[in-house]
């Protein structure tokens, strides 16, 4: 008895969590939108950064076939390779230090098998449809993947924001992050490969 009911409440929670995750979290589901609406969500929620988007469907499943998702905060090395850098904004917020620190070292750190820098490029634009230019001083590149409808989800990666804006002007550290938009627009021709 006590098997069945472990397997009853265990097979309600597994179905029964989709609403409950989408209510906490404030996770709604994808429509398409624009740029602009975009921008107007960063702006309300006070994020500050250079805004990014897919060229079109295709290119956002192109690079979703991969490790390549959202929330997520992506790191590059000047090489133009992820590399793997800590999980959470949380562990350098309170010590700009310690993260100036991390991310000199970001040419040493390993490397991941995923998206590369100069692909990733090929498939997003800036709002105007524009080619995206990486800083070459850079010696980090971050990729801050977020989008309107992932709710309260998106704390998680804004909070990069936060502790890269604390770096300050004069740091022999410098990098570049972009605000890489997953929402679906309506400018896009091919657009209905991913709406029904």
């Amino acid at each position: 008895m006590r098997k069945l009911l472990f397997i009853l409440t265990t097979t309600v929670l597994l179905v029964g969590c989709n609403p409950i995750l989408k209510t906490a979290y404030g996770i709604k589901n994808p429509k398409l939108t624009t740029t602009e609406k975009t921008k107007e969500f960063l702006v309300k929620k006070k994020i500050e950064g250079t805004d990014v988007y897919f060229k079109n469907a295709t290119s956002l499943a192109n690079a979703t076939k991969g490790n390549f998702k959202i929330p997520a905060a992506v790191f590059y090395n000047k090489n133009g390779q992820e590399v793997v850098f800590r999980n959470s904004a949380k562990e350098c917020t309170n010590d700009i230090n310690l993260f100036l620190e991390n991310i000199a070292t970001i040419n040493t750190l390993p490397t991941k098998e995923s998206l590369p820098l100069n692909k990733l490029l090929e498939y997003v634009v800036d709002g105007n449809g524009n080619a995206i230019t990486i800083n070459k001083n850079a010696d980090a590149i971050v990729f801050i993947n977020w989008s309107t409808y992932m709710g309260s989800l998106n704390k998680t990666v804004f909070e990069w924001t936060d502790i890269i804006q604390k770096i300050p002007n004069d740091s022999d550290v410098k990098v570049a992050y972009y605000l890489l938009s997953f929402d679906l627009l309506e400018k896009w021709e091919d657009k209905d490969l991913l709406v029904d």
